[in-house]
């Protein structure tokens, strides 16, 4: 059997259809969780460096194609501003 391959796809915000960003790896991924921040200010069409994905669900489809097995992770995302509270440094 080959190597696993891994994949992830994040999503614009609000979207389910529309993927802002893919990535594959011969290795696997991070842990995406609920709630975890992204933050996109390198990638094209980010509008803002003070914006943040907010992830707010997380499916994980696995396959097999040609005796290779696939690890898709998609990431669904909102949008939500970082900020610093008075006295955090």
């Amino acid at each position: 059997m080959k190597p696993t391959v891994y994949m992830l796809d994040i999503f614009y915000p609000q979207s389910r259809e529309n993927v802002w960003r893919s990535f594959e790896s011969s290795t696997p991924f991070m842990a995406f969780s609920e709630g975890d921040l992204v933050d996109p200010s390198a990638w094209s069409g980010s509008h803002s460096p003070i914006r943040l994905l907010r992830v707010i669900q997380v499916n994980h489809i696995l396959t097999a194609r040609d005796e290779q097995a696939e690890h898709k992770i998609e990431v669904f995302t909102e949008e939500t501003i970082a900020y610093e509270t008075p006295g955090e440094e």
